[in-house]
């Protein structure tokens, strides 16, 4: 029985023998020899007091048990306590007699002069004479060095923990460390050059992180961080932290450790989270996430996602020879599928466009209209696996123009003159007016107004300067986005470019379905010969 079952155990048995005494106590009573009637001259005779004296000595004997139970623990608890206070007392003192004494400068010289005898006074002698000789040929040295580079290395020579302890040295000779460079000793100033390394490993690690390739710009007003007065916009990493810092290694050949570039990762650079909507997702790239999905969930394959797909695949995902199978190392290289049972039907997601018959609430008239939706769709693992297969190589070279895109525009930043502009142009969702005080009938129909948005980035650089950002957005009523209208949010911009710039740059999203290019060409041909 465990310790709890018998105090349980015990419990029981003492309420039986208290229930069995009083049982016992009442059937005394009941068996009592009856009296005769006294007369009239007698006293009744008294009922028996002590009717369970049994009961009564054995309680006592129990309290008085207890009681010296109770001292004789009391006694042994202090003599525990008093016993390892005594152990303690000997560890101390056995510490103190293993550790050898440290014997200072001080101790030295007290020891020398506390009991001076015959024999000491020599001892004294020669230690006082040394310490004058080497006083003096140190002096000696030190006055016939010429340059002061090697006045402080002689100085530096003199200095430590000890010298500096005892403080025998003047304010002139305590010295900044040294560094050995080219098995030179030389002066050098290790808290600058800590704080601008750092402040230039800083630098890095911001500029790699805000790669369009490790990060991506969020593109909502309320999408910013702000930090000690310092307000960011956000960007969300396209990667995991540990996967960056392996990009950053092979990238820029610095070595650093993974704690040290999550420290220096910038603020503004944020892990996508999981109640986060993306509004801005690629068709290609979530269908293909899709699948990969519904077979991961299977347990046919071993990845989840586009990422990992395209490091199965390649040797380098931001390599534009791997991704157009160019390269002959991953030439070859292709998803490993597991055993699968084909007769069971898996459950996958699809975002495609549709075409569906309406009723239009205006005109009361049927009309097609074309409307894209995130369908649910049974199929047979092995005609998904064919289905992700016929599409990898869509997906591959989707990726290798992203990733040629991102390069190309990268390169045309970096490489910019004083003489040329880039401008990013494109337009924003249209926003929707408020007033402080609406009434209720506002909220429904056509009454709330509308206002077209165009957000610019103007890169230029100056000379010997970094690059540098302008961001422009231009409001209009008009919601139109033909290129007339472009133009018309264009001219404010283009009157606000630097004098010395005679080249422009334009870069905007697919311009093959969201702008006439041809058209627009035409009216900067114009724009220009009228300018």
């Amino acid at each position: 029985m465990t310790p709890r079952e018998q105090r349980k155990a015990r419990k029981v048995w003492r309420e039986k023998a208290k229930i069995r005494r009083r049982r016992l106590a009442l059937q005394d009573l009941s068996n009592a020899p009856e009296t005769p009637p006294c007369s009239d001259n007698e006293d009744p005779p008294q009922p028996p007091q002590n009717i369970n004296r049994r009961a009564q000595a054995a309680q006592q004997k129990s309290i008085r048990a207890r009681k010296a139970r109770n001292l004789i623990i009391r006694k042994q608890e202090a003599e525990i306590a008093r016993l390892k206070s005594a152990v303690q007392r000997y560890k101390k003192q056995m510490q103190r007699i293993k550790k050898p004494p440290i014997i200072t400068p001080n101790t030295k010289v007290n020891l020398l002069t506390s009991a001076v005898s015959a024999a000491d006074k020599e001892t004294i002698k020669k230690k006082l004479l040394f310490s004058e000789v080497i006083t003096q040929q140190l002096n000696e040295n030190f006055s016939n060095i010429d340059t002061a580079q090697e006045k402080r290395v002689f100085r530096r020579v003199l200095s430590g923990k000890i010298v500096k302890k005892y403080n025998v040295l003047p304010e002139e000779l305590k010295i900044k460390p040294l560094s050995k460079i080219d098995n030179k000793l030389k002066l050098m100033d290790t808290k600058r050059s800590s704080k601008k390394h750092s402040q230039n490993l800083k630098t890095c690690i911001v500029k790699f992180m805000e790669d369009d390739s490790s990060s991506r710009l969020c593109a909502g007003k309320k999408d910013f961080i702000t930090k000690m007065g310092e307000r960011k916009q956000k960007r969300v990493m396209l990667d995991t932290l540990f996967n960056l810092h392996k990009r950053f290694l092979e990238k820029t050949h610095i070595q650093i450790s993974y704690s040290v570039f999550c420290k220096l990762r910038p603020f503004w650079v944020v892990q996508p989270r999981c109640d986060s909507r993306n509004t801005c997702m690629c068709v290609i790239h979530s269908n293909i996430d899709l699948m990969l999905k519904s077979l991961y969930n299977a347990k046919i394959i071993s990845v989840s996602n586009y990422v990992d797909l395209l490091n199965q695949v390649c040797c380098n995902r931001f390599n534009e020879k791997c991704l157009s199978r160019e390269c002959k190392m991953c030439l070859n290289k292709g998803l490993h599928y597991k055993e699968f049972d084909n007769s069971i039907q898996l459950v996958y997601s699809k975002w495609q466009s549709v075409r569906q018959d309406i009723v239009d609430l205006k005109t009361r008239k049927p009309r097609t209209v074309t409307k894209c939706v995130k369908s649910s769709l049974q199929i047979l693992p092995r005609d998904l696996i064919l289905d992700l297969e016929s599409k990898m190589a869509k997906f591959l070279n989707h990726e290798r123009n992203i990733v040629h895109q991102h390069q190309t525009i990268k390169t045309k930043k970096e490489s910019l003159t004083e003489s040329e502009a880039l401008i990013h142009v494109d337009f924003s969702e249209n926003y929707l007016t408020k007033y402080a005080e609406e009434v209720q009938s506002f909220h429904f129909g056509g009454s709330r107004q509308q206002i077209s948005m165009h957000t610019v980035v103007v890169y230029t650089k100056e000379v010997e300067q970094e690059l540098k950002s302008q961001c422009y957005c231009t409001l209009s009523q008009n919601l139109s986005h033909s290129p007339p209208a472009i133009w018309a949010h264009l001219q404010p911009i283009l009157d606000c470019l630097p004098a010395t710039v005679t080249t422009l740059h334009f870069l905007s999203d697919g311009p093959d379905t969201v702008r006439e290019l041809l058209t627009e060409w035409e009216l900067l041909a114009r724009e220009l010969q009228i300018d």
